[in-house]
């Protein structure tokens, strides 16, 4: 039976429209209601009669029956269309699901005019297409675990929408319950959900991926609490849609009287049950208890409550207050009732703040009772002089035991006996012998109240049976001997029977019979023992209760050893036999080769060793049972070999555990091996000495690939046996202690290890970054024994890499033979420039960036405009000229130091160009009628001058000009005259002077004391000569006879 099982799931649905698949097995089995039969059981792709699968259950021609179905796979060779009708024309039908049941088509529960029901407890339950709760009679669908799937190619769930009954019953939440489509509640539905907690782990939601239906004039939602018990604000969802869905909700929703819930749309397409009240509820205990009655309730939701508990007495209507008890309490226990009477237990509900407000009262039946002995045992015939009766004390409050005794049947017996307590056995001597009794034995308590009473039959024997009667069991090949112990002094005689058939009457004392007859089959024997009384002219003889035992006689009646088992192979010395000694009175075991005598064993022995056959040859072994008085059992045989020689076991190769070899171990029982071959991967790599169990194959294949390893032995003649192989591989030791130095270097980074192997071939240098999303790849190797690689400048200057190392393997350096790698995190860093400055309006046509150079490595510095590279220099450059400048404008340099695997961090400025002023700018101040205006021309890029007298523009003059005349300067009056360099809207900083349109006098001193002011002289004077515009002073020293003389130019 092929054991696997896939079940459905839409990667496996065909074009074909298969369901299932892997194996088929339906057994549908007992559990037989009136009438029934098995319907029917197709097991292994066995559809000889089934062309198309389309089941009734039960069918026409079997009547009315219940059906378990274990296990349902569908192989190739199942039908591919079918469906299931469960209640057929027959009678009602009944399905535990326990394995898995898989319907191609539809299925009907309640068809026919019949009812169906379907219990998926622990199943699984597959419908193809729509599943019909309640199609043409009344139909249930009861899910508590395992799972269903309606629909698995598109279908509905329909209850109750044909016209007919439909109960879905939902327990607990170990289920899974799906339907591919729509979920539609009729008229006459039913869903009835029983929690089993709070929320989605008390309860199993069925998911539909299809809108909904729920007739919101006459369906039914159930709420089952006796699984849990609710409280409020508890909640289930219950039903879940497609999203988006419009749910309607039920038309009646039936809970039990102390719950109040409400059904509430938590999410537009689900309906959820939320509890919102719990009332309380009473519970008294049916016969639980010998000594009282446990009464249990609710506790109420609020504490401003007592609870009254009393007892009704149905019978005489009495009310009596047993007890109050607080809110918080939920228990009494009442020892007060008398046993086996029924009392109607209430809880009242009381307000304690309105004692007048109307009471809420709960009730339940209840009562107690005294346990009645069991396991009651009358003897039946065993004594002669009494009938012994005994019973199993189950009590723990009674006062005795009272024993009734009456003629069989009777209704009321009279009471014979009365026994204390826990005495649990009874004598009776005034039995009668030979007359049947009913004995019945019940407990009673100390006011004399009696339990129920439990009874059996039993007779007082006339005189003593036989005792260890015993009928030989295939140890003789000509009879069989029945034993017994004669046990009274007071029998007649003996009567043995055979199968209820008297064979013979015996005199006393007789111990024996010998029965010839009806040989090789087995037969119940039975010795009685009999006694005669004459009464008048008439003699009777009274037997004994029977004492019997099975027996059989014959050539090969003795019980034969089970298990023969001659081995095939097994040894190159010997064919071994072993079977099991199942025979409780053997004498000893023959055991025959080709049906030829061979060798004899003693009783208890399982097995014999055949040293004579040949190597090579089957031969048949037969294993009978013997014993002395000449019985025997039927041969029980098997075919054996004796090897040439014996394969090696338990090979072993190991699995990387040594670099340099593969060792093999392996055990050998064989007495014929002269050597030992080993071979690798079908080669042969050595041959050892039959005295070997251990061998290493060292470099034949590379490190880390898995090699079949198989050792095989060979005879001196060169036979030889079946190997036995295992797998194995060598694996070089990796490298440890992976270090990377992190930019401790600017050309390069050092990767380190500690080197572990012994059997390199040399190491393997990886590195990855996350730029290389490919993964890492090889950058260098190294020969054996190194401890470290440099890399240089290939990697990426600031930026992280991850390094691996991996011992190679000497015989192939392929990078699959590698050793396992460790890795580390390294990096490299070019030393960055500082002090990085840029000119700051020094030119007009050109900023100038200049750094300071702290790199021994770079190859040259590249130098940024506003992010984007203006210009490379060369390494050790510290300045930079960046002619293609925009005019006015300020500029963000970055100077990075490069080589040819990446770049330093940056170093920033930032740097502008200004307009060049104008220079030596002079106004006049000795010319009538106005003021000459000089200076030098220090820019190139000028679009004109702008002069401005007191602050005030007067004009712009054109590019490259160096002279001006202000013909409207104030007559007399000093002013200050600047003069700008201006290009678009920049203009340079100004070069200013004063200057004055002269007005001519005759006071000499007057124009002295101006030259004095306007162009200091030194202490000696008379060695100056100062010039203001076109005057000149000539003078002496003061302190030497001051003299001067002034000289106006003309």
């Amino acid at each position: 039976m092929n054991t696997d099982r896939v079940l459905p799931s839409p990667a496996l649905r065909h074009t074909s429209r298969w369901l299932v698949s892997v194996g088929f097995l339906l057994a549908l089995a007992t559990q037989v209601l009136a009438g029934g039969e098995i319907v029917t059981t197709v097991q292994n792709g066995n559809w000889a009669d089934f062309e198309t699968w389309d089941l009734h259950i039960p069918s026409s021609e079997n009547g009315d029956q219940a059906v378990v179905v274990h296990e349902v796979d569908v192989t190739e060779e199942s039908p591919e269309t079918g469906g299931l009708a469960v209640g057929a024309a027959a009678g009602p039908g009944l399905i535990d699901i326990t394995g898995s049941l898989a319907v191609f088509d539809g299925a009907q529960i309640g068809t026919g005019a019949n009812s169906g029901t379907v219990n998926a407890a622990g199943g699984e339950f597959y419908v193809g297409f729509d599943l019909s709760v309640g199609a043409q009679s009344y139909g249930e669908l009861n899910v508590t675990s395992g799972l269903v799937s309606v629909g698995t190619f598109g279908g509905d769930l329909r209850v109750g929408t044909d016209g007919f009954p439909g109960l879905v019953a939902v327990e607990g939440a170990d289920a899974t319950f799906t339907v591919n489509g729509s979920v539609r509640f009729g008229a006459n539905s039913t869903l009835r959900v029983t929690p089993t907690g709070n929320g989605p782990s008390g309860l199993t939601t069925i998911e539909s991926t299809g809108t909904q239906y729920i007739d919101a004039a006459s369906s039914t939602l159930e709420l089952d609490f006796s699984l849990y018990e609710p409280s409020v604000g508890d909640s289930w969802e219950i039903v879940r849609f497609a999203p988006e869905s419009s749910v309607d909700k039920f038309a009646n929703v039936v809970t039990p009287h102390y719950v109040t819930v409400e059904q509430v749309n938590e999410t537009a397409e689900s309906i959820t049950i939320r509890v919102t009240e719990v009332r309380i509820l009473a519970n008294a205990t049916d016969g639980l208890f010998e000594d009282g009655v446990r009464i249990t309730w609710s506790q109420p939701s609020g504490l401003e409550f007592i609870n009254r508990v009393y007892r009704i007495d149905p019978a005489i209507q009495d009310t009596l207050l047993l007890s109050k008890v607080a809110a918080t309490d939920t228990l009494y226990f009442d020892t007060t009732g008398l046993p086996d009477k029924v009392y109607t237990y209430c809880v009242e509900r009381e307000n304690v703040f309105d004692p007048g407000a109307p009471t809420e009262s709960f009730c339940d039946e209840g009562f107690r009772r005294i346990f009645a002995p069991v396991q009651v045992k009358a003897s039946d015939g065993t004594y002669s002089d009494q009938v012994r009766v005994t019973w199993v004390d189950r009590s723990t409050i009674e006062a005795g035991f009272a024993i009734y005794r009456g003629a069989p049947g009777e209704l009321d017996p009279p009471l014979l006996d009365m026994v204390e307590a826990n005495v649990q056995l009874y004598e009776d001597t005034s039995a009668e012998p030979g007359v049947d009794y009913d004995y019945e034995v019940r407990a009673f308590d100390d006011a004399s109240f009696e339990s129920a009473g439990n009874r059996d039959a039993g007779v007082r024997g006339r005189i003593l049976p036989p005792a260890n009667v015993a009928a030989s069991d295939g140890l003789y090949a000509d009879k069989v001997v029945v034993t017994w112990d004669d046990v009274t002094e007071e029998e007649d005689g003996f009567r043995v029977y055979r199968d209820d058939v008297l064979l013979v009457e015996l005199g006393p004392n007789e111990t024996s019979y010998e029965d010839l007859t009806q040989l090789g089959t087995p037969h119940e024997y039975a010795v009685v023992s009999t006694l005669l009384e004459i009464l008048g002219d008439d003699t009777i003889t009274w037997e004994s209760t029977r004492v019997s035992d099975f027996g059989i006689g014959g050539p090969q009646s003795l019980v034969a050893p089970t298990d023969v088992s001659a081995s095939d192979g097994t040894f190159d010395d010997r064919v071994r036999i072993t079977w099991t000694d199942v025979v409780p009175n053997e004498s000893g075991f023959e055991i025959r080769r080709d049906d030829v005598l061979i060798g004899e064993v003693g009783a208890n022995a399982t097995s014999f060793d055949d040293l004579d056959l040949a190597p090579g040859i089957a031969a048949s072994y037969c294993v009978t049972a013997v014993v002395e008085s000449g019985g025997g059992s039927e041969p029980v045989c098997d075919s054996g070999t004796r090897a040439y020689v014996v394969p090696v076991t338990n090979v072993q190769a190991t699995d990387g555990e040594f670099e340099t070899f593969v060792r093999l171990t392996w055990e050998s029982e064989s007495t014929t091996a002269v050597l030992f071959k080993i071979l690798q991967n079908g080669f042969v790599r050595k041959t050892v000495s039959a005295d070997y169990r251990t061998c290493d194959i060292g470099h034949e294949v590379p490190t880390g690939q898995e090699s079949e390893f198989c050792v095989v032995a060979v005879t001196a003649l060169g036979q030889e046996a079946a190997s036995d192989c295992d797998y194995g591989f060598r694996t070089l030791l990796p490298p440890s202690d992976i270090a990377a130095t992190d930019d401790a270097f600017e050309d390069r980074t050092l990767v380190t290890w500690s080197d572990n192997s012994a059997s390199e071939g040399g190491y393997r240098i990886l590195r990855d970054s996350v730029e290389n999303p490919s993964g890492p790849v090889e950058i260098g190797q190294v020969p054996a024994n190194r401890e470290a690689y440099i890399d240089g400048r290939g990697a990426t200057a600031g930026e992280t890499f991850t390094y691996y190392v991996a011992a190679m393997d000497v015989v192939d350096s392929s990078p699959g033979f590698d050793s396992e790698t460790d890795s580390d995190v390294g990096s490299r860093k070019i030393n960055a420039p500082t002090d990085a400055a840029a000119s700051q309006g020094d030119y007009e046509n050109r900023i100038v960036v200049t750094w300071k150079d702290n790199s021994f490595a770079e190859s040259s510095y590249d130098v940024y405009r506003d992010d984007v590279l203006v210009g490379s220099v060369p390494a050790n450059s510290t300045e930079y000229e960046d002619a293609n400048v925009d005019f006015g404008a300020t500029h963000q340099y970055a100077i990075r130091a490069t080589d040819a695997g990446g770049a330093s961090d940056p170093a920033t400025t930032s740097g502008f160009t200004t307009i060049q002023a104008p220079g030596s700018v002079r106004a006049s101040d000795d010319y009538e009628s106005y003021v000459s205006l000089v200076w030098t021309d220090e820019s190139v890029v000028e679009s004109g001058y702008l002069i401005t007298r007191d602050g005030v523009e007067i004009t712009t003059t054109a590019p490259n000009q160096t002279v001006y005349t202000d013909n409207t300067a104030p007559a007399g009056q000093e002013v200050e005259y600047c003069v700008y360099a201006v290009r678009g809207g920049q203009q340079s900083e100004p070069g200013c002077d004063f200057g004055m349109n002269y007005v001519a006098t005759d006071e000499f001193d007057a124009s002295t004391d101006r030259i004095k002011a306007r162009t200091p002289t030194s202490v000696n004077f008379g060695g100056d000569v100062a010039v203001d515009g076109g005057w000149a002073l000539i003078g002496a020293s003061a302190i030497l006879n001051p003299s001067a003389h002034m000289f106006k130019r003309s």
